[in-house]
């Protein structure tokens, strides 16, 4: 091809045609520079499919991530949610006549464990780091997932993380207490028996009452604050999942369960709340899903929390509805909504859709 051009150059030099000349010059140049062109833009465009795939990559390692931590705080809200019922039957009881081993109820060894440990988290945030690293070289279609990221990581896991260095601080300073002010902590655990005067502690003494109020009010935001990472942990995987098809089965990642179609065909209908407010839900893609809310427009995040979008089923009819609230059937076939680490529950009224 180069001896081509070179002779037509020659030809034309050779019969003093400068002008034509001039033109096929001028082409030449146009055709290199095109050439150039293209070659720019093929590298980019390789280099630009080098950077998703990395980008992917990296999508794929925070997904993975947070199927562990998903799978390490629904344990450790289980763990809180049991020591929370066991602290309100704590706080009624007359503690006088507890028995000392029980199967069925409140005991002595409840007592001496109520407040002794704790279930840790830690939340995996290195592939989180490794997209932030990255962020110059994202395509903007990915940008959009950054904010959802950095609130679950710079906003939600601070929070969780907050609260469990105040709860060992809490465990670590009654441990002191204990020490500095009561004898009987010395003699622990050299005798298969416990000082009475310990039982009287755990029993009476004001002081320890209050570190079973401040342990359980540490509990309880840890359990909101990670019940919050947890929803939007997983609402994150799937809208990822789905936008970049990566083709993860995560459902099975995340072993969830599946509502039985007679259960949603049950709930599926408008109800009525004490407040009179009207709440709708329907069956979408084999799940309930409340879209009470979803044509109207919100400007502030409490409000936004309305908007409730699918109801994760978490076994024995009951639905995680947000971070404070699950929806259960109960044994009658009434519907409620549970406040989370407590005993309230307000009921719902069906209304005939005649």
């Amino acid at each position: 091809m180069i001896k081509f051009f070179r002779h037509i150059r020659k030809k034309l030099l050779g019969e003093n045609r400068f002008t034509k000349y001039l033109v096929y010059a001028i082409g030449e140049i146009v055709l290199v520079v095109i050439g150039i062109m293209i070659a720019l833009q093929v590298n980019n465009w390789n280099n630009r499919r080098a950077q998703d795939e990395k980008t992917v990559a990296i999508l794929n390692q925070i997904i993975d991530e947070l199927i562990i931590d998903v799978d390490l705080i629904q344990d450790a809200n289980e763990y809180y949610l049991f020591k929370d019922s066991l602290i309100e039957v704590y706080k009624k009881i007359d503690l006088k006549n507890i028995p000392s081993n029980s199967e069925t109820e409140f005991d002595e060894q409840n007592l001496i464990h109520l407040i002794r440990t704790f279930a840790p988290v830690e939340i995996h945030d290195r592939g989180f780091n490794l997209l932030m690293n990255h962020t110059d070289q994202l395509d903007k279609r990915f940008k959009k997932h950054v904010d959802m990221l950095v609130y679950l990581y710079q906003d939600q896991k601070p929070m969780i993380e907050l609260y469990y260095d105040r709860l060992k601080k809490l465990l670590y300073e009654h441990r002191m207490h204990k020490i500095k002010n009561h004898s009987w902590y010395a003699r622990m655990n050299e005798t298969n028996k416990t000082d009475p005067k310990e039982y009287e502690y755990y029993k009476f003494d004001p002081i320890y009452k209050n570190y079973v109020r401040f342990y359980n009010e540490m509990i309880y935001n840890i359990i909101l604050n990670s019940r919050s990472f947890e929803d939007y942990a997983i609402k994150f995987c799937f809208k990822v999942n789905d936008e970049y098809k990566l083709g993860r089965n995560l459902e099975n990642e995340f072993s969830f369960q599946n509502p039985s179609k007679e259960l949603l065909t049950s709930l599926s209908g408008k109800y009525l709340t004490t407040n009179k407010d009207t709440l709708t839900f329907i069956e979408k893609n084999s799940q309930l899903h409340e879209n009470t809310y979803d044509n109207q427009n919100f400007t502030y995040v409490f409000e936004k929390e309305k908007k409730i979008g699918m109801l994760r089923y978490l076994g024995n009819n009951t639905f995680y509805r947000n971070h404070r609230e699950n929806l259960r059937v109960n044994k009658d076939g009434s519907i409620s909504i549970v406040r989370i680490a407590s005993n309230n529950s307000f009921p719902l009224t069906r209304i005939n859709n005649d």
